[in-house]
């Protein structure tokens, strides 16, 4: 993938804009670049997929990064969700 410069401050964590071979584009956290030879390469398996929930909908926090939460649902989607909007139950 490639990296365009573009940083963001989300809550106190850094994440920057993306590009990956097949041309889709997104937030990525700033340890997931790593340098192999001349090229940047992602460090450890990512999906930049968000989830769409309705309020009070019973999610799985699958982990955690940069205030985000991977979660799946009762339908058993995965996504990520900003843990700012999650309270536990």
């Amino acid at each position: 993938f490639s990296l365009s410069g573009r940083t963001y401050d989300w809550d106190g964590y850094k994440v920057l804009w993306a590009r990956a071979q097949n041309g889709c584009e997104g937030w990525v956290p700033n340890d997931l670049p790593a340098r192999l030879n001349s090229k940047t390469i992602a460090s450890y398996d990512y999906c930049a997929q968000e989830l769409d929930v309705m309020s009070k909908e019973r999610l799985e926090v699958l982990r955690q990064s940069h205030g985000w939460a991977w979660c799946i649902n009762s339908s058993r989607k995965k996504g990520w969700i900003p843990q700012k909007v999650l309270k536990p139950c």
